[in-house]
């Protein structure tokens, strides 16, 4: 009998002799109901004694505690006895090593094929704490940072993932040689024609070697601005005012400096009125005057367009040119710095290899993204991606009111 139907007994029992007691109270009837009532409470306190209570949870122990804390680091934790055996291993051990959980007792051997691994444990094993880089191949390439530490009952091993340092490292060397090369040429160039302006005694040759240095100082310029411009934002010190901004307002005043620059380029604008943008203005400016840039420099010819379209509850706004495409095997490097499908061409056109970069950068710093797509039979088409804006207030000086119903890439 459960504990609800025990207390209705003993409410109706009680009701029952209320009304028992009211109908007559004869002495007979009393007694009735006094003897009754210890009957029923006797009993009543007799099954609840032999009832089970609900178990409480067992206590938690050290080692339970222990364990649950070990399963949860992101650093791989390794125990083994004296004799090498695996006695605990926590699941990122198993998985920055490429093994699954494995019981208790298995031999090194079977844990780990990584030769160094094993030696580093057999040293640690002996006496010897020892800290190593460890590089993997497989199941993927990693960089491990192993040490392992003597104990009384054996060794344990601690593995740290060092690949995202490592491969910020490598970037890093990369970008510092890249830069060097990409600063010493324009100097280079800038001090032998200085040299030579002060050889030569012809009129025209020095002004055209001067013109020549002067276009490699601007060139050097641009060069150092991007730089620190893109080490800005790579370290994320860029303020932006993120507001509604107008795809046609700013694609419009893109083409307007591109062509007060002189830049021979035939460019057309189709964007549909009221598609607007979640974006800081100026630099959604930048990336898409990097685009034009871009395209006016390698795109191979003077016609150039500027379009805009919905992408779900996004909005993509690309720059497209007709020349020659981009061959696929550099299509993964587009936006890295410094990459140059054609070299020499760029440095003739004055490009100093870091617009796409700085694009990149921007773009993700406003919760967007940009891309590449080749266009048939032969273009390429840049772009980024922004989140949707609503139109309904009027930009200063953008000449747009209210939402139009716009183009929309399915």
């Amino acid at each position: 009998m459960t504990a609800k139907a025990r207390w209705a007994l003993v409410v109706g029992w009680t009701t029952g002799s209320t009304l028992l007691l009211a109908l007559g109270p004869a002495p007979w009837s009393a007694a009735l109901v006094v003897a009754t009532g210890a009957v029923a409470l006797s009993w009543l306190v007799w099954i609840t004694s032999r009832e089970p209570t609900a178990a409480s949870p067992p206590p938690r122990t050290a080692e339970s505690w222990l364990a649950g804390l070990l399963d949860g680091m992101s650093e791989g934790v390794v125990a083994f006895d004296r004799a090498g055996r695996v006695v605990f291993a926590n699941p990122a051990a198993c998985s920055l090593l490429g093994r699954k959980a494995l019981p208790d007792g298995t031999p090194m051997i079977a844990f780990s094929d990584v030769p160094r691994f094993r030696s580093t444990v057999v040293t640690a094993l002996r006496g010897g704490a020892t800290l190593r880089e460890l590089e993997l191949s497989h199941p993927k390439r990693r960089v491990l940072a192993l040490r392992v530490t003597p104990t009384s009952q054996g060794a344990v091993a601690v593995l740290l993932d060092l690949t995202p340092l490592r491969r910020m490292e490598r970037s890093w060397r990369d970008f510092v040689a890249d830069a060097s090369h990409e600063l010493r040429t324009p100097v280079a160039a800038v001090v032998a024609s200085l040299e030579a302006a002060e050889i030569v005694t012809d009129a025209e040759m020095q002004r055209k070697l001067l013109d020549g240095a002067g276009r490699q100082a601007r060139r050097l310029g641009s060069l150092v601005s991007d730089l620190l411009d893109l080490a800005r934002y790579e370290a994320g010190a860029i303020h932006l005012e993120m507001e509604a901004v107008s795809a046609e307002e700013v694609a419009t005043s893109c083409l307007e400096e591109l062509a007060a620059a002189g830049t021979p380029v035939e460019a057309s604008v189709a964007v549909p009125t009221g598609i607007c943008v979640q974006a800081d203005r100026s630099s959604l400016r930048r990336v898409l005057s990097n685009l034009l840039s871009n395209a006016a420099r390698y795109g191979g010819g003077t016609e150039v367009t500027v379009g805009a379209a919905r992408v779900g509850d996004r909005v993509r706004l690309w720059v497209e040119d007709h020349g020659p495409g981009i061959p696929e095997e550099h299509r993964e490097q587009l936006f890295q710095r410094f990459h140059r499908v054609d070299p020499s061409r760029s440095k003739a056109t004055g490009g100093t290899g870091l617009g796409l970069a700085i694009a990149r950068e921007l773009a993700d710093a406003m919760g967007g993204t940009v891309g590449f797509e080749p266009v048939a039979p032969t273009g390429s088409r840049f772009w980024i991606e922004l989140e949707a804006e609503s139109c309904q207030r009027t930009d200063v000086g953008s000449g747009y009111a209210g939402a139009a119903s716009p183009e929309t890439i399915p």
